[in-house]
């Protein structure tokens, strides 16, 4: 018997991509994003020492939100 628990996380991002040569090539580094992120985090029930681990990001769920796109 597993159970399972979806957390939906308000998030800040920063996204930076560098080339090899350490110049910078897409995003900023001192600016954050607001993001909607959702996780799956699954249990054996049964035992009672067990660990959660985490599921894949469920089908469906992510919001396109066109305020927190910026």
């Amino acid at each position: 018997m597993y159970g399972q628990v979806a957390v939906l996380m308000h998030i800040q991002q920063t996204l930076t991509v560098y080339e090899q040569f350490g110049c910078l090539m897409y995003g900023q580094e001192d600016v954050a994003n607001d993001v909607l992120e959702y996780a799956v985090f699954a249990k054996h029930l049964i035992n009672p020492f067990g660990s959660w681990i985490m599921q894949q990001y469920p089908h469906g769920y992510f919001l396109s939100s066109p305020t927190l796109r910026q």
